[in-house]
């Protein structure tokens, strides 16, 4: 542009004013069933935010974890989200960073009962009761097997009352879910104690020798439970 000596000559030029290119934050909180390589993964979900790219977004630890528990409710029933310190996360608009957590099968306790009846009806009275326990993932099974059932079931039959004996039962192995119960209904019979005769032979002898010899003899007896013992009173003797 030629410009006299002495004067002022004029350039305009324009700029045109363009919008900042948006894009979108996006944090992916993914729930694990443990933190190898195999790890399965159980559920997953996103926050998304939405800016100016290469800026930053803030997803903060709260709406983490509140993310993080809406997740943890769509888990099966046997998981249970583990313990995790949430922390705020920083992600640019236009890139995608993770969180992983964990979370673990639930334990329960699978329990049998084994309950022994003076009969089977339904006025039955329970005589003595047992369980046997064992603890594992819920809802899957746990295998008692007949030879422990019989043993738990011998030692609970030595609380029974006085002259009742357990009845012969045909033991099978019992499947029990975790988080569960199940009863082995057993009977026992009261049986009638053995009778027996208490002797007291009574002797007279004209010595105490070797040699005496037995002039009269005589007994007392009494009847009672067979191994208990009767006293003969002085007086009767």
């Amino acid at each position: 542009v030629p410009v006299e000596y002495g004067s002022v000559e004029t350039v305009t030029l324009t700029a045109t004013k363009k919008e900042a290119e948006k894009a979108t934050a996006t944090l992916s909180i993914e729930i694990k069933d443990g933190t190898g390589e195999d790890a399965q993964l159980l559920k997953s979900g996103t926050l998304t935010a939405s800016g100016v790219k290469d800026e930053k977004h803030t997803f903060v630890a709260t709406d983490i974890k509140a993310k993080a528990e809406e997740l943890a409710q769509e888990l099966s029933d046997n998981y249970v989200l583990d313990t995790y310190e949430y922390t705020d996360v920083d992600v640019a608009y236009g890139s995608e960073e993770t969180v992983s957590l964990t979370a673990s099968k639930v334990q329960a306790t699978a329990t049998l009962s084994i309950e022994i009846k003076d009969g089977t009806g339904e006025d039955a009275q329970l005589l003595k009761s047992g369980t046997l326990t064992a603890d594992g993932v819920k809802d899957e099974k746990h295998t008692f097997v007949a030879a422990d059932i019989k043993a738990k079931a011998e030692e609970v039959a030595q609380e029974l009352p006085e002259n009742y004996v357990l009845d012969a039962y045909e033991y099978t192995d019992v499947d029990v879910t975790y988080g569960a119960t199940e009863t082995v209904s057993l009977t026992a019979t009261k049986k009638e104690p053995e009778q027996a005769t208490a002797t007291l032979s009574i002797e007279i002898k004209d010595g105490t020798g070797e040699d005496a010899q037995l002039l009269q003899s005589g007994t007392l007896t009494a009847d009672g439970v067979k191994d208990e013992k009767h006293t003969f009173v002085a007086a009767d003797i």
